[in-house]
């Protein structure tokens, strides 16, 4: 995946790339955040669930990408570019799972 990654190009997968981010790394684990408030769960189980909708996309979806020729440029770059933000996001959900949990 780091030696697919190519930034020259990356501008126009832009506005694919960061909604696919913006889903991954933040709608989805609200999502999950709102079922387990809609249904009163605590605990540790939540919260993993939480987390878990919080990772960044895996290499799994890269390499069918590539298989199958649906974009493999634009799966690689979410991949690695999601894992650098996953950093951040990851720790700020953590942060708010302990704030309201």
């Amino acid at each position: 995946i780091g030696l697919q990654l190519q930034f020259s190009e990356s501008a126009v997968d832009l506005k694919h790339l960061s909604f696919g981010l913006f889903y991954k790394l933040l709608v989805a684990p609200a999502l999950v955040l709102l079922v387990a408030f809609l249904f009163k769960l605590r605990g540790t189980t939540p919260q993993i669930a939480i987390f878990e909708a919080a990772m960044p996309s895996l290499v799994t979806g890269s390499i069918l990408a590539d298989k199958y020729n649906l974009n493999p440029q634009l799966a690689n770059l979410m991949v690695g570019a999601g894992i650098l933000l996953a950093f951040f996001s990851t720790a700020a959900w953590w942060k708010i799972m302990q704030l309201i949990m």
